[in-house]
């Protein structure tokens, strides 16, 4: 009988992942369940999109310490990408928030024992809070053939944490979060204006060790803290942003980046340089739509004029796999997923949700997706 129920198990997770259709649903057989109107995991095609993931076990336990909590949170991931049939050597992205960023240095040393080989490109970031609550949020995009994988180094540098500076894949670019700090030195400039300098310098650089430009990224995510100055991130996209409407751009505060640095820059670039159509925050590339972020104080206005524009675009509707919901306060995530499941449906994307800073700092709700024709 024992048998009997893991076999029985093994195939609900397989029947989630075996795609007759471009999108398919997974959900992790023993895993906790979705804490809102999203889907654990979404197939797009060859992409596979795994919501945010928190620390509690499938039975709702939260363990004790900060590394049994990154541990679980990792574990959670895993098993969505397992019942997807793959393995972790399929991801090329991750996002790791924290609500403490202490536990920096504890999550480095996890991550290795779980990307023993390539690791993926990855962003960390500390939010005001996390929905669950949690004290770590975990998300992941995966390609279906790995072997289309190809991570990118700088030449006569080294991470001083285990992720790739960026992963490219057959059609795009998965860049890591990139710093205003020396990854060599650990030295920090000492004024806003060299650290932004230094993060997009060195943006490029990664982009340069990918045989790609500026001019190849659709999607741009700028992560601040309260002490960099608005003025002079505007400044530098500005400078190093040749074309400004050729990337969908998102720029989040947040309460603190590694290492104490005030700016972190991540993205996705295209390996090719067509003609991109454009709605406003949303760039159409090699069947991918980006929208960089939509912001309102009222949750129904920001989606329906998201899924409205999205409707603009040529060729085939586009349908959003993938949203990145940003609150200003944790305490109206009840509110925002009964608004969200009205106008959000099928297919039913992966999401991940936070509060980057402090309840007040920022709209009520702000929202970025990606979307596949």
């Amino acid at each position: 009988m024992k048998l009997l129920v893991l076999l029985s198990l093994s195939l609900v997770a397989f029947a989630q992942t075996a795609p007759d259709s471009k999108f398919v649903r997974v959900f992790s057989a023993n895993g906790p369940k979705p804490g809102g109107p999203y889907s654990p995991g979404l197939w797009a095609g060859d992409r596979f999109y795994v919501a945010g993931q928190g620390s509690r076990t499938g039975g709702g336990q939260m363990p004790a310490t900060p590394e049994g909590q990154i541990r679980q949170t990792i574990e959670n991931v895993k098993a969505i990408i397992e019942a997807a049939g793959l393995t972790m050597d399929h991801v090329v992205f991750s996002h790791v928030f924290y609500e403490d960023l202490a536990h920096y240095e504890i999550l480095n040393r996890v991550w290795g024992e779980y990307f023993k080989g390539t690791p993926p490109a990855r962003a960390t970031s500390q939010a005001a809070a996390l929905p669950g609550p949690t004290p770590f949020e975990i998300n992941a995009i995966a390609v279906r053939d790995k072997s289309q994988i190809q991570a990118v180094q700088l030449p006569g540098s080294k991470s001083p944490v285990p992720i790739s500076p960026a992963l490219l894949t057959k059609d795009r670019a998965f860049v890591s979060g990139i710093l205003g700090r020396d990854s060599d030195s650990g030295q920090i400039p000492g004024t806003s204006e060299a650290q932004v300098a230094m993060a997009f310098d060195r943006l490029k650089r990664v982009l340069g060790a990918a045989k790609l430009d500026a001019r190849h990224l659709i999607s741009l995510n700028v992560y601040t803290t309260a002490a960099m100055p608005e003025e002079v991130v505007s400044q530098a996209l500005a400078k190093h942003i040749a074309n400004r409407n050729n990337v969908a751009l998102t720029i989040t505060r947040v309460v603190a980046l590694p290492f104490g640095t005030n700016i972190g820059l991540h993205g996705i670039a295209t390996r090719h340089l067509k003609p991109r159509e454009r709605q406003q925050n949303c760039l159409a590339s090699d069947g991918t739509v980006y929208c960089g972020q939509f912001a309102s104080d009222d949750y129904r206005t920001a989606l329906i004029g998201l899924t409205g524009l999205l409707q603009k675009f040529k060729g085939p509707k586009p349908s959003i796999v993938a949203t990145y919901v940003q609150l200003d306060d944790v305490k109206e995530f009840a509110a925002m997923n009964k608004v969200y499941a009205e106008l959000i449906t099928t297919p039913l994307p992966s999401r991940t949700t936070t509060q980057p800073s402090p309840t007040g700092t920022s709209p009520k709700f702000r929202i970025a997706v990606i979307a596949e024709q």
